[in-house]
């Protein structure tokens, strides 16, 4: 017998409540439980793992009972207009890093890491309604005359 602590069956390394970059780390199709247990045989879901910092966490879209979520995730990564076309490719999106809000989930296998929300990244599109961009002038100095657009 290899010997073991009861209590680290209790013990999980859970994240606060709150937002997360997390990285698509994998993205695969998979048939979901309902599908199956109806005999279908067609891929109608993605398995999504998601890492943030050292966890790992899964997330699931069954097509088309989760279709808002896929399009959270198509909005998050600023892919909307793929969404809206019936282009999104979620597959194609792995390394892609998106914001998601985590929040406990306690059921009777204990307590984990759940995706509440897929969330865009936090940007600064100022009074334009475009991104700014990255400041080209180091603090203090002066840009040349070919930067100044007035």
């Amino acid at each position: 017998m290899i010997p073991y602590d009861p209590t680290d069956a209790k013990k999980r390394d859970l994240l606060d409540e709150g937002d997360y970059t997390a990285t698509l780390e994998d993205v695969t199709k998979k048939i979901s439980k309902k599908a199956a247990a109806r005999g279908e045989t067609k891929e109608n879901m993605y398995e999504v793992v998601l890492r943030v910092g050292n966890q790992k966490i899964w997330d699931y879209v069954a097509i088309p009972e989760g279709t808002w979520k896929l399009e959270q995730i198509a909005a998050a990564l600023g892919l909307s207009d793929a969404f809206t076309a019936g282009t999104f490719d979620l597959e194609a999106q792995s390394g892609a890093k998106v914001c998601v809000y985590l929040r406990a989930k306690t059921d009777s296998f204990g307590t984990k890491m759940q995706v509440g929300e897929y969330k865009h990244a936090r940007r600064d599109f100022g009074s334009t309604g475009k991104e700014k961009p990255a400041a080209s002038v180091a603090a203090g100095e002066a840009p040349d005359d070919d930067s100044v657009p007035f």
